[in-house]
């Protein structure tokens, strides 16, 4: 998914690559520190609630065994 806007000190907006449905990635830590336009792999979140309205975007919460991963740009390669 690609971030796509800052939503808060926990949580960011992503467009979900392989759908182009919105997300809001909730953390538990301000750890994180990803930039709008940053494309990144997410294991272990889990998908809290998703909405009929195609604008409401669907909510993802990462926990403690939850890992994200940043997509290089111009690369596959992956930065823990």
């Amino acid at each position: 998914m690609t971030r796509t806007f800052e939503l808060g000190r926990y949580s960011g907006g992503f467009k979900g690559m392989a759908t182009g449905k919105r997300l809001v990635l909730r953390t538990t830590s301000n750890e994180l520190s990803l930039h709008v336009g940053d494309r990144v792999r997410v294991l272990d979140a889990h998908l809290v609630a998703t909405a009929d309205d195609e604008f409401q975007p669907a909510l993802v919460t990462m926990g403690a065994i939850s890992e994200v991963f940043v997509v290089l740009k111009g690369s596959e390669q992956l930065v823990a």
